[in-house]
């Protein structure tokens, strides 16, 4: 994930965030800073949370995927917040099923 550090939702719900948590993508096409910017949320009891972006070198390509309504999964492959970088807080592996 990229821009957990701008996250205040990270820092709420990071005590949930568990490895092998399911995570969703959701487009913001209204980012004024990237046009193919796709936020990363967590759902926890109900809420959403926003927790970081797809890293901006993969958001235009994983974008057109996702607006053809193609399948995926997104699950967090590693996490550790004792890190300096908090941009690596959280590492996810998406994985697009093609039908």
């Amino acid at each position: 994930l990229a821009g957990t550090r701008y996250c205040e939702d990270i820092k709420k719900c990071s005590e949930y965030l568990i490895k092998n948590s399911i995570l969703y993508l959701e487009p913001e096409n209204n980012n004024e800073f990237d046009k193919n910017a796709i936020k990363v949320m967590f759902i926890y009891d109900n809420k959403k949370y926003h927790i970081g972006y797809v890293p901006r070198y993969y958001s235009s390509e994983l974008l057109k995927e996702l607006n053809k309504n193609i399948k995926y999964s997104l699950v967090i492959s590693s996490i550790n917040f004792d890190l300096k970088f908090h941009d690596e807080d959280v590492t996810a592996i998406v994985k697009l099923i093609f039908e």
